[in-house]
Order: C-alpha cells, then structure tokens, then sequence
C-alpha cells in the first residue's frame, strides 16, 4: 500500500509551514520521513544543502513535538527540557543556562521544578516546545501540537505559538487536520488528499481559489451550486440551476461550454441577506429562512431556495437591530451576492 506518492515539497527558511488534510491523507508519514522515523522508498530529503535520507534521527538536529508531550512523568520540568542535552553529553552547566533560557522562551522559568502532572495542558505543551527547541534545532516539526486542548486554551496556544516561532526564527513544519488552525498559524499551506499534495500557497490563496471542490469543501464552509450552462461570453457563463434560476458566473478560457454543466460554489460570509424583491441581473435570489444558529459573534442563517440543500449565510451579531439583521425561521428574504464572489470549479 503507498502512503505517499509523488509528493514534493519547498519550505522556506524561516517559514510556518502546515500539512493540512483528513485522516490518512499522508501527512503525517510525510513529516515522519522528514525526522527519520521513515524512510521513502524513492527520491530524497533535503535539509538546507545536506541529503538526510541515510541520517538517523539523533544525527538530523530536528526538534519534534508530539500530539501527548511525550513528557516524562518522573522528571521534572527541567530535567524533561534538558533531557535531549543530557543524552548529547553537554556539561551540566551547559544544559543549566540553556534549560533556564528555553523555559524563559516559553514563560515557564517559575515551573522548573515541578512535575508534569502539576501543570496545566497549555503548560505542559510548552514544556514540549522548549524541549524540542532547547538543542537549537535547524527544523521543528509538529504532530498536531494543540489537538489535546480545549477549544479556548488552543485558540490561545496558536497565537503564542506563532509568536514564539516568529521570534525564534525557525523553521516549523505542521501536520494538522483542523483547517482553521493552519489558516492561523501558517504562512503557507500544503493541502493533501490520498496521499497527493493537492495544492500549495498562502493561506488567504488557498481559501479564496481552491484548485477544486475537495479543497473548496475541506477549507472554510461553502455553498456549492450545479446547473446548466445556457449562455456564455469570454469571462461569464449564465447557469440555469435545477430551480429554474439564472446565475451569472465568472469563468476561464476553456470553461463551461453551452449545454455541459458547471459546478461553482459562494462562501457564506459573500452572501447577503435583504427584504424587497430579487433582482434580474443574475445576482440575487428569493428564499425561506429555515433556521437560524446563533454562534455567539456569528450567526448562521440556511435559507430554502428550491435546492436540495439549504444556502448558507453567514451573519455577524454586532448589529443586529433589524429584522432582516435578526431574521427567524419564515422570513422570507431575498439573497445576494457580488460576482466576483462567485468561483467556478474545476471538474
């Protein structure tokens, strides 16, 4: 069975760099290959200028952080962070000054001497990183580093953990399946499916023109539309959809011949909600409200249209004083988008 096939991947010097898919996407065989924990059956590894195929694990100076810790329970903050300058043989002066200067790093010079277990899941996670950083690695790579944590102590854990990075200055790569986490923290995203690498750019590049409705589905919410093409020009097709409704499309030479069907997709904070009626120019539509999930700072509104699935539409709470701002399920609305906010997708 192959487990990753074809894949190539440039990483910046310096970058936050995620892999980013579902579960047994490949991803995290493809940062196991980069720390010597596998090893590819072809091509090569490369580590600044050096070939690290044949290099086992101690000799590739790499720090690595696993999804538990992988903390010592036994040992004390200090001894778990300069546990890896121990088994180098580094004098105990020398791993006192570079333990008390990672844990610093981290804002944990206060917590040298407990155990594991007497500290918190946020805490215990920057143990890990100053653990993997204290033998100034030249490349950290990181297995889903906040997947034990809550939601709140995660959202908390990226922005130190970026800012960490950043501050250090290291390279960092991530294997990640949550979409919302490497948007956050990354500086490029590498998106895999079935062991390929499917697409590969900034983050706002890869949210806003995903290459195809896998990745378009996986990053971010979206409301995805099918019809038929009926009209076309060099830059619009006119796409009548199963409910009878005409929308105007943005497409690329080679795309959306007449009489073939499209498929395209409106992310829910494009679309807009308005009373009244709907427009003619292709640009808006009438709907039901179904249900309406409040989320806190956001809303959520599905909206009937005559599809199978209902529209997404999301609404933020700030200022919601109007009906049409705080609609109810029954409301009838009319939706609304600009075109440039609509994306053609790629069979």
């Amino acid at each position: 069975m192959v487990a990753v096939q074809n894949v190539s991947i440039d990483i910046e010097r310096g970058s936050f760099v995620s892999l980013l898919g579902p579960s047994g996407c490949g991803k995290t065989t493809v940062l196991r290959a980069i720390a010597g924990l596998e090893r590819p059956d072809e091509g090569s590894i490369r580590i600044g200028d050096e070939v690290v195929n044949d290099l086992p694990v101690w000799q590739r100076n790499i720090g690595m952080v696993f999804q538990n810790y992988a903390l010592f329970p036994h040992m004390s903050v200090a001894d778990n962070v300069g546990f890896g300058l121990r088994v180098r043989g580094a004098p105990a002066s020398e791993r006192r000054m570079a333990v008390a200067e990672a844990l610093e790093m981290v804002r944990l010079g206060a917590v040298a001497e407990r155990l594991p277990k007497q500290l918190s899941g946020g805490q215990r996670q920057r143990v890990a990183i100053a653990r993997a950083l204290v033998t100034r690695p030249r490349l950290l790579l990181l297995d889903e580093p906040l997947g034990a944590l809550d939601r709140k102590l995660r959202e908390q854990m990226q922005l130190e953990l970026k800012l960490l990075q950043r501050r250090v200055g290291i390279t960092t790569v991530m294997v990640t399946h949550d979409q919302e986490e490497a948007l956050t923290l990354s500086d490029r995203i590498i998106v895999m499916n079935a062991g390929k690498v499917v697409q590969a750019g900034p983050p706002d590049e890869v949210y806003r023109d995903p290459r195809n409705a896998f990745i378009a589905d996986f990053i971010g919410t979206s409301n995805f539309f099918s019809g038929e093409v009926v009209d076309r020009t060099a830059e619009t097709a006119s796409v009548r959809l199963v409910n009878g409704a005409m929308i105007a499309v943005p497409i690329v030479a080679g795309q959306a011949e007449v009489d073939t069907s499209l498929s395209f997709f409106i992310r829910p904070e494009n679309v807009f909600l308005s009373s009244g009626k709907a427009s003619s120019d292709e640009g808006s539509l009438r709907g039901c409200v179904l249900h309406v999930a409040y989320s806190g700072a956001v809303s959520h509104c599905y909206v009937d249209i005559g599809l199978p699935q209902p529209v997404d539409v999301l609404l933020t709470n700030a200022n919601r004083s109007t009906p049409v701002q705080a609609p109810e399920a029954g409301d009838e609305v009319v939706l609304s988008w600009t075109r440039s906010s609509v994306t053609a997708l790629t069979p």
